[in-house]
């Protein structure tokens, strides 16, 4: 995973940004929340696919 703003960064963050006005901020905190609980049972694999839901 590379750091940094890399176009594909930048096409995430703006994915976020949207999710969260469309939804509201709670409904993103709970999504966060969710996929910490995820992240300790499973690998880094799953964490995308998680997020774009």
């Amino acid at each position: 995973m590379t750091s940094g703003l890399s176009d594909e960064n930048i096409t995430f963050y703006l994915y976020v940004i949207y999710k969260i006005s469309k939804h509201g901020i709670l409904w993103f905190m709970e999504k966060m929340f969710n996929l910490i609980i995820l992240l300790k049972s499973e690998k880094e694999q799953g964490f995308f696919s998680y997020i774009l839901q």
